[in-house]
């Protein structure tokens, strides 16, 4: 499936917007949270983690980086993340990339 981060152009057989009255919506996160009130994001995030609690709502994780004390990394490690920082910014990716705090 093509998502905004690949920048592929979106590919949909115009027989499935006649007929199957399909219609193509994008969104910009950044631009909702700016004109959003406060409370109205705040309910949404938490009926969001209500989802993700119950199982309802789940993304695929493709990898899972050990980050035992954040202080420590931050102030000291940092270059070992790199590595992870820079998993996560691949186009290629199948799922989201993770700092497990342990």
């Amino acid at each position: 499936m093509g998502h905004a981060r690949a920048r592929q152009p979106l590919s949909i057989p115009v027989v499935d917007l006649i007929y199957r009255g399909l219609s193509v919506h994008g969104y910009w996160l950044n631009l909702w949270l700016r004109r959003t009130p406060w409370d109205t994001v705040a309910q949404t995030y938490h009926e969001l983690a209500t989802l993700v609690d119950d199982g309802t709502l789940a993304a695929p994780i493709e990898a899972t980086y050990a980050l035992s004390d954040y202080r420590e990394a931050i102030a000291y490690a940092l270059s070992d993340y790199r590595e992870a920082i820079a998993h996560a910014a691949r186009n290629d990716r199948n799922g989201k990339v993770l700092f497990a705090f342990r």
